[in-house]
């Protein structure tokens, strides 16, 4: 892929007339490094807006998905807790879509994504196919399958409902959006 070195999350500040590549150092885990190239397919990216400043956010994350070109697992939530000068894989997801924040508790991050479920077997973590609906409610160090959500193997979105913080919105390829409460651990809820 002709633009692998220079995919990344790039912010124009205001007032400024050129974009920035947060990209920095790119830390996939010993076991993948070598020939995988992180980073061929982010599909999508969040930023935690009550981290650093206004202008200069600390916490960013990226969703990258797994192409031809890659061994599962050098895929999935990407977490940069310094601007994007280094990234961490954080999770493991083959095909994710969305990654966000709970607007009001930043520690929870939902991914979502497509699921092996077919004749390979349901995907595993550490194995090819592992992804769907998985949240974390400390940064991103710790993930969990949201277990409420039916469409494990198609999700394609997932939002926190900013009427009701207890609720979330999902999106799904083919079973429309859902709207049922955020899996346990949130305060007040």
């Amino acid at each position: 892929m002709l633009n692998q070195p220079r995919t990344g999350i790039y912010p124009m500040p205001r007032g400024s007339s050129s974009w920035t590549l947060l990209r920095g150092q790119v830390a996939l885990p010993a076991a993948l490094a070598g020939s995988n190239k992180p980073w061929q397919y982010p599909t999508a990216f969040a930023v935690d807006w009550t981290s650093g400043s206004p202008g200069n956010r600390a916490t960013l994350f990226l969703a990258d998905y797994l192409n031809n070109a890659q061994t599962p697992g050098a895929c999935g939530v990407w977490k940069s807790a310094d601007g994007g000068a280094t990234w961490q894989l954080k999770q493991q997801a083959d095909w994710p879509l969305d990654v966000s924040l709970h607007r009001l508790h930043p520690g929870r991050v939902y991914v979502s994504g497509h699921r092996s479920a077919e004749n390979w077997g349901q995907g595993q973590p550490g194995q090819w196919g592992y992804g769907g609906a998985l949240y974390s409610d400390d940064g991103g160090d710790s993930w969990r399958e949201d277990a409420a959500n039916p469409f494990q193997v198609s999700t394609s979105g997932v939002a926190p409902d900013p009427q009701s913080p207890c609720m979330l919105w999902y999106a799904t390829a083919g079973g429309g959006l859902l709207h049922g409460p955020a899996p346990a651990g949130l305060p007040g809820c």
